[in-house]
């Protein structure tokens, strides 16, 4: 509308003027030629306003806002509800907390596009079972001018990374039930409705159970790794270098301060100071092979086991114990022992050709001999203590027994021979063995 050539007239035909200069436009309010003003205007066709681009703005009372629109020439923006418009729509609803509302007719769905240039990069959708956002290629999230969370146009949720490869990928730490409330947290797997539960309520973890009863429940198999000596898979907190680890298929072995102390084979032999059995020591389920001496007690009983390797016609055992309120002379009078060898030498004619089994019991002379597993004569020899067993009071409470030639002259001289002994006392006194070496 040009109003250097065109006449505005009201229904009553009159003159409508722009303030109160006739012929010159000014800044004012719209009256009629009798100096009234109009309270509505009509326009049959386009009209433009400021069309010569002038710096000149354009506003719009309400009832209660002086700025209920306005188009900032100078800023080439457009204000609802202020004068100042910082965006090319910049709406300031003041105290009213509806700000911005978009409507459809029934059965249409209100949108908001966006474009950049001709290209649709994005919407926001009022579908009819909710708010639908939808980026073309992904829709990102930013805080403080940096990136939080994206979601890809393959679905997948990334928060702290912008390339997730996952329905959810979040690249930094995660707390779930931050405020402490008795709220559950579940995994499911593809059968296990509950691979994973943690139980708010009992401050509990389960693994396969939703009922874990204790503060981590395994309902299934847990597999662990092989471990070390040094470093058991099964460790105990804040000693992680005793437990239990596994140094070969089917065999189970214990650590103590990182150094191992038993493993049970995978024949069900147990093995105390030593990782495998030597020649002639069954490996087999029921057997204990020991590097060093056992002592067991049992009531009024006790009982010593060892290994090792004497020579034959030459070789001695010699056990040392300490004493305690007794003298070697009433040990002399209470003890049996029990000595078993099998042959081990380079000879293939005297390999395990025979096992010897020496059992000494007081003041028995006359030896037994049987068969053991179908195997070669086993010799029970007696020994009595007077002559063939010598017990000697050392003094500072030690006392020695040693056995000379235990293995006699059934092997010829020189072979070497693997012993099992073992040392019974019938009363608890004061004595504890205390080493047995092998010559």
């Amino acid at each position: 509308m040009n109003l250097s050539t065109t006449q505005i007239k009201d229904t009553y035909g009159n003159l409508v003027t722009i303030g109160t200069v006739a012929g010159t436009p000014t800044t004012g309010t719209l009256q009629n030629g009798a100096g009234s003003d109009l309270t509505s205007i009509t326009l049959n066709g386009a009209a433009v306003f400021n069309e010569g681009g002038g710096d000149f703005d354009f506003r719009v009372e309400g009832l209660n806002d002086t700025n209920l629109l306005f188009v900032d020439a100078s800023a080439d923006r457009v204000g609802i509800g202020t004068s100042a418009p910082q965006y090319t729509l910049h709406v300031d609803s003041g105290s009213s907390t509806s700000t911005i509302r978009v409507e459809a007719d029934t059965g249409i769905n209100p949108l908001i596009s966006f474009l950049r240039g001709t290209t649709d990069v994005g919407q926001i959708n009022g579908a009819f079972d909710g708010l639908q956002m939808n980026g073309f290629q992904v829709v990102k999230f930013d805080t403080g001018g940096t990136e939080r969370l994206r979601i890809t146009s393959a679905g997948n949720v990334g928060i702290g990374t912008i390339s997730p490869a996952a329905k959810l990928s979040v690249e930094g730490s995660a707390i779930f039930n931050d405020a402490g409330a008795d709220v559950d947290f579940r995994i499911e797997g593809d059968t296990d409705a509950n691979l994973l539960f943690v139980d708010a309520s009992t401050d509990r973890v389960g693994i396969g159970t939703s009922a874990p009863d204790a503060l981590l429940t395994v309902d299934g198999v847990a597999s662990f790794g092989d471990g070390a000596v040094g470093t058991p898979s099964i460790a105990n907190q804040g000693d992680l270098d005793t437990g239990l680890w596994f140094p070969a298929p089917n065999v189970i072995a214990v650590s103590t301060q990182g150094a191992e102390a038993a493993r049970v084979t995978a024949n069900g032999a147990v093995l105390i100071g030593t990782t495998s059995a030597s020649q002639g020591q069954p490996d087999a389920a029921g057997s204990l092979i020991v590097d060093d001496f056992i002592g067991m007690n049992l009531g009024t009983n006790k009982v010593y086991t060892n290994q090792g390797q004497v020579t034959a016609t030459t070789g001695t055992i010699v056990y040392t114990f300490s004493l305690t309120g007794t003298t070697a002379q009433t040990m002399a009078s209470y003890v049996k022992m029990s000595i078993m060898g099998r042959v081990n030498t380079n000879n293939a004619a005297d390999l395990f050709a025979a096992e010897y089994h020496f059992v000494l019991h007081k003041n028995n002379a006359t030896p037994n001999v049987t068969t053991l597993n179908g195997q070669s004569s086993i010799y029970e020899y007696t020994i009595d203590y007077a002559t063939d067993v010598a017990f000697a009071d050392l003094g500072n409470g030690v006392c020695t027994v040693t056995i000379t030639n235990p293995i006699g002259s059934t092997v010829n001289a020189g072979t070497k021979v693997e012993i099992q002994s073992g040392f019974l006392t019938t009363q608890n006194f004061g004595f504890t063995l205390t080493s047995v070496t092998y010559t």
